[in-house]
């Protein structure tokens, strides 16, 4: 038993109302066993409203631990409370410690394994780098008068905010309006058919974002990121890649000068093959830390892949990477914009409009996300040449209105712009 776990236990067996402190800052996994078993011996006491002394911890133990673990108990130091804050974080310490080694001695027995690549114990390491400093990270405590200050300025944001976004903007002002922007921790949704637009949405949301100065990390799963920065420059200069390929100088003088100034924006693109979260993670952590950041896109949440415990299960794998994208956007403080598939049922009848039950492979989709936006081309047979109608759905947003944004995709220069609003619902 280390020091600083001998110390805490004592010092809650001679003052149990310590207790109440210690059980906010850690958990059983961060001490030992034997102390360990002593720690969640108290917490029992202490959930049960019962003493908390040397006796009475005693004849809570297993009768099968009672010899060893008496004689640990009667020899536990008795101090004060002054310096429970020093010991609590020692006994952190030692715990992701413990934990290091445990997964290193667990990706030593993988490397051995010759049924796994290289490629899953890399994004293993990655993803074991990048969420380690979260082990003993429950979440944060607000006091009623931390969580009042918390929320009058908030409504002094909304207030001054006089109708503009708080968050991040997508450069539509009807959908600006109807979700405030997105926000730091927002999971954020959007969902189609194939080919009707959510890339080219989400890419011209980051490129919006990267122009008015906030950092975005755009992990393309599908696009090549040549194929990406050709598509993000045709759009702005309105010049469609198949002028391009006439070799027009006109076409190519106005290219030169879009890529020049794309060039000075802080959109950082990151070309990825079916990966798991753990890269994912760690590239927005390591631009996060290099740059500071404000948008992460995903594009799209089908082509990803768990680190391997239900890839044999296909709508648990989706849940698992789902929830994922979730908590890192609540770990980075930024919102994620995750483009995703519908399901044939969103197609199989002329025109009939996405429902939030239309997310592919996964019912996890629709409730983790904050906001949902489904994309309907209300024409599915126009000629996709043309400028046609498309309308997003904002069909879930806990922190406003849903409703209809109607916009005109011109898909020769894969671009959204808006048209006449539509009311509220």
């Amino acid at each position: 038993m280390l020091p600083a776990e001998r110390a805490i236990l004592g010092a809650c067996l001679i003052d149990g109302s310590i207790f109440g402190s210690v059980v906010e800052a850690l958990r059983a996994d961060h001490f030992g066993p034997d102390a360990r078993l002593v720690f969640v011996t108290i917490r029992e006491l202490y959930e049960r409203g019962r003493s908390i002394d040397a006796i009475s911890v005693k004849g809570s133990l297993p009768e099968a631990e009672r010899g060893a673990i008496d004689a640990l108990i009667d020899d536990l130091p008795y101090p004060t409370d002054s310096a429970v804050e020093g010991w609590v974080e020692a006994v952190k310490e030692a715990g992701r410690r413990r934990r290091l080694a445990q997964e290193i001695a667990k990706l030593d027995s993988m490397a051995l394994d010759p049924a796994l690549d290289s490629q899953r114990l890399l994004a293993f390491l990655r993803s074991l780098a990048f969420g380690f400093d979260s082990v003993a990270q429950d979440g944060t405590s607000f006091d009623p008068l931390a969580l009042s200050r918390l929320g009058i300025r908030t409504v002094e944001e909304l207030v001054a905010s006089q109708g503009r976004p708080t968050g991040i903007p997508t450069g539509f002002k009807r959908l600006d309006e109807m979700t405030g922007g997105f926000r730091a921790g927002q999971y954020i949704a959007i969902g189609s058919r194939p080919s009707v637009g959510k890339s080219s949405l989400s890419l011209q949301i980051a490129d919006h974002a990267a122009n008015e100065g906030h950092v975005v990390a755009f992990f393309s799963l599908e696009m090549e990121a040549a194929e990406l920065a050709v598509v993000r420059a045709c759009g702005e200069a309105e010049i469609s890649r198949y002028a391009l390929q006439w070799g027009h100088e006109q076409h190519m003088a106005r290219m030169a000068e879009v890529f020049g100034r794309q060039s000075k924006t802080p959109l950082y693109v990151e070309k990825l093959y079916a990966p798991s979260l753990g890269p994912i993670r760690a590239r927005a952590a390591r631009i996060k830390a290099k740059h500071g950041l404000g948008l992460i896109v995903v594009d799209y949440l089908q082509l990803m892949r768990s680190e391997g415990k239900f890839r044999s299960n296909r709508n648990e794998e989706i849940t698992e990477i789902s929830s994922g994208l979730k908590a890192m956007a609540g770990d980075l403080g930024v919102p994620v914009i995750v483009c995703a598939q519908l399901n044939r049922q969103a197609a199989n009848a002329d025109n009939e409009k996405p429902r939030l039950s239309h997310f592919r492979d996964s019912g996890s989709i629709e409730a983790d996300c904050d906001v949902a936006l489904l994309l309907h081309r209300v024409n599915a047979d126009a000629d996709r040449s043309f400028p046609v109608a498309v309308n997003i759905m904002v069909e879930k947003n806990r922190v406003g209105p849903c409703g209809t944004v109607s916009l005109i995709f011109t898909g020769k220069h894969q671009r959204f712009s808006e048209e006449a609003e539509e009311e509220l619902e």
